[in-house]
């Protein structure tokens, strides 16, 4: 190894122009790939599409159409009943047929009200010849509506002062709509209204969530990315003092995540929700690369003022722990890769090449640009290193306290162990916005307005043809659904079954004792078949009936966002309805997204034990002692336990962002640990005491340990800046969980090594 390394150093420093040219050509071949690169929002990106709740949602969807719905409230400090306002929801109404990829709207404005008269039924809009209204008939329109059992909290909210105007997307059931398309449609479409200050337009559908998750990632960028190049610079400069000690690594930096970004629209992968992390990532990684290589040469070059002498010295103290370092960390990015999740893989695809790409740029790439660095005279040592008289004291202190901080961090460590154990694995959808965003403000307006305007959809089966019209299942849904309402944070349950009671109701001189079931099955075909008859092209009932009239779908309406109460509800109301005698699907993709939460749980144990088992081979390999190996895994172990017991303290929880906290931070943590040990054993083996061996560790390895770490607890940290909240818990978790590794390294780590000795 010894003499490839200066094989590799002479051939480096003699021929750079060749290495450069070779590595600028790879990247300029792979970087248009990025023109191809796609994004896709949607909850179907998260799956595989032959998950079994993917199958669930595509039955779903191929029997009643796409259950996303585009949501816009109109909002009046008044009353939406007045001639103004009913006129412009019922212009809106119209106008979102326009909307792209638009199959059904339904509001207030174009409700098929029945009518029943001498013995015929018919349907007609709630609303229509606005302009011949008068304040009576408006009067009028609105007792009815703030009665009626369909119109009312769907549709209007009980105080009359805000309407909703539903668009049912086109089935998509290949991908995913185009939700930016739509959502700037749907903007387009109020701004013409906006103008009026008694009128406030609240969006939350599904088009502006999923825009919004576009959105949020691009400004995250947008933020971030420029915070971490400034810092980045700052940073360079204060340790490096020079032009080209910054200007290295922000090439580096650049050239390494577009060409990450490019490899993944080459292998089909799309931007997502979490995509914007990669690049806060690389350049953490970047960074950490190029100051060992820059910090060393500097330094060797001062000394000697011999470049070849210098770049011969850097590989040999870098090469091999930088290679160890950067193959630990793609180790804890490609741990991530068994996880069921698909962006979560591609995060981890795409990060641990990416940190691959990025060593050999640093070594081939870098190092040759590093002969033409401008050798000046007397120039002074660019680094703030340790003193040998510090460095002694502190080792010192080491030894003589090394029990009480071995044993005393491992009981600390024993503590947060259990707090760790307590966290909950949870999530909510709603919660990933920043408080201060509009979708987060217009989400909390209608939960208080209406408690709740989304939730599952509920699929069931008849078991025949024509099931659904007998008035023994319908009863059965009936009290099903009578079950639902009952509870309190349930808003209201949509199905064919009221639209049965109430045609019977119009039907029978609007006496209300005829609010039932009709008893016969061929009642309740004839009330269908005359409504029917008489709705408007695209306003069927083939959205909560089958064709073949087997399947009738429910939409529930409530009020509950995170995952676990979700899933608890989800899985009493599915025992419910077995209790009942009705064969349910719950779905949806509201469900889809609550059950992430399961697939969190065991993409967490399958990354991390991957990552463990495969870093601690690592160790093993490197160090060429178990023993040492097990004891020198533990310094990585404990940050990521303390991690854990924060969490619990700050109440987080294990969420999307959260659970690949723990892969990521242990394969980076792992970096110092190899680079401390690596020089502590060459220490060692060159004849130096275990102190001594100590004390020069802290001398040449420590300050780049400090430096690295405080940039990437700086890289990650700009997450604060995001509007992503599981971007944000990520960044802010690695910070300080990375941090914490240093302190580790730095205190624990030596104390360890030097109470092993003691014992051996």
């Amino acid at each position: 190894m010894h003499q490839f390394i200066s094989s590799l150093a002479t051939s480096l420093y003699e021929k750079p122009k060749r290495y450069i040219f070779a590595s600028l050509l790879v990247s300029f071949l792979m970087i248009p790939q990025l023109l191809t690169l796609e994004s896709d929002f949607g909850v179907r990106i998260w799956f595989r599409t032959t998950d079994p709740l993917i199958e669930d949602l595509n039955e779903l969807e191929q029997k009643f159409g796409n259950d996303e719905r585009v949501l816009l409230a109109i909002h009046s400090k008044d009353t939406i009943f007045s001639k103004k306002n009913l006129q412009v929801l019922s212009d809106i109404t119209e106008g979102m047929w326009m909307v792209p990829e638009i199959a059904r709207v339904d509001s207030m404005a174009n409700y098929n009200y029945s009518v029943s008269e001498e013995g015929d039924l018919y349907s007609v809009p709630f609303l229509e010849n606005i302009s011949d209204l008068t304040k009576k008939d408006i009067e009028e329109k609105k007792q009815v509506a703030l009665e009626d059992k369909i119109i009312k909290n769907r549709f209007i909210s009980l105080d009359g002062k805000t309407a909703v105007v539903t668009a049912a997307l086109i089935p998509n059931v290949k991908g995913s709509p185009n939700y930016r398309l739509i959502a700037e449609k749907v903007r387009e479409l109020v701004k013409p209204y906006e103008k009026d200050s008694g009128l406030t337009f609240h969006p939350i559908g599904a088009d502006a969530y999923n825009d919004a998750y576009r959105e949020v990632s691009e400004d995250d960028l947008k933020v971030m990315i420029p915070v971490d190049f400034i810092l980045m610079i700052i940073l360079l400069l204060f340790v490096f003092r020079s032009i080209d000690g910054f200007m290295f690594p922000v090439a580096l930096v650049c050239i390494v995540i577009l060409f990450t970004m490019a490899t993944g629209a080459f292998l089909g992968f799309k931007y997502d929700n979490l995509s914007a992390a990669i690049p806060g990532i690389l350049i953490a990684i970047c960074m950490a690369d190029s100051i060992h290589i820059l910090s060393t040469y500097y330094r060797s070059l001062d000394n000697n003022g011999d470049k070849k002498e210098a770049l011969r010295a850097t590989l040999h103290k870098n090469f091999v722990p930088t290679f160890l370092t950067s193959f630990s960390t793609m180790i804890g990015f490609f741990s991530l890769m068994t996880t069921e999740l698909i962006p979560i893989q591609h995060l981890g695809a795409l990060s641990g090449i990416g940190t691959g790409v990025a060593w050999v740029f640093t070594i081939f790439l870098i190092c040759p640009m590093l002969k033409y660095v401008p050798l000046k005279k007397g120039r002074k040592a660019k680094r703030v290193g340790v003193s040998d008289e510090l460095s002694a004291r502190y080792t010192a202190w080491i030894d003589r306290n090394k029990k009480v901080i071995v044993y005393g961090i491992s009981i600390l460590a024993i503590v947060s162990a259990y707090l760790s154990l307590q966290n909950k694995v949870n999530s909510d959808p709603l919660k990933h916005f920043s408080p201060r965003l509009k979708i987060a403000k217009d989400t909390n307006f209608l939960l208080d307005t209406f408690n709740g305007l989304g939730g599952p959809n509920v699929m069931i089966n008849s078991g025949k043809v024509d099931g659904i019209k007998s008035p023994e299942f319908m009863r059965k849904v009936e009290e099903f659904i009578l079950w639902l309402e009952g509870k309190d944070f349930v808003n209201k349950v949509t199905s064919i079954t009221k639209t049965v009671r109430e045609l019977n109701k119009k039907m029978n001189d609007d006496d209300e004792k005829y609010y039932v079931i009709p008893n016969t099955k061929e009642e309740i075909a004839e009330l269908l078949l005359l409504y029917s008859l008489g709705l408007p092209q695209g306003m069927d009932l083939n959205n909560e009936m089958s064709i073949d009239n087997q399947f009738m779908r429910l939409v529930i309406l409530w009020n509950v966002h995170d995952a676990q109460r979700s899933l608890k509800e989800i899985d009493i109301m599915t025992k419910k309805a077995k209790e009942l005698g009705l064969d349910i699907k719950v779905t949806g993709k509201l469900p889809l997204y609550h059950n992430m939460v399961n697939y969190i749980v065991s993409s967490f144990f399958k990354s991390l034990s991957t990552a463990l088992i495969l870093i601690s081979f690592l160790l093993f390999v490197v160090l060429k002692s178990w023993k040492l190996g097990a004891l020198s895994l533990l310094p990585n172990v404990v940050p990521l336990i303390f991690g854990g017991g924060y969490m619990y303290l700050a109440g987080i929880y294990v969420d999307i962002g959260t659970s690949i906290v723990i892969s990521v931070c242990l394969g980076i943590a792992v970096d110092d640990t190899i680079h401390f040990l690596s020089h502590y054993k060459e220490m060692v083996k060159s004849g130096l005491s275990p102190i001594k061996s100590l004390e020069k560790v802290f001398i040449h390895t420590g300050p780049a340990l400090v430096f690295t770490t405080f940039i990437l607890t700086i890289c990650f940290g700009c997450f604060i800046f995001a509007n992503f909240v599981p971007n944000i818990n990520f960044g802010v978790l690695c910070s300080i969980i990375l941090t914490m590794a240093l302190v580790i390294d730095l205190v624990y780590l030596p104390a360890i090594l030097l109470e092993f000795k003691v014992r051996k």
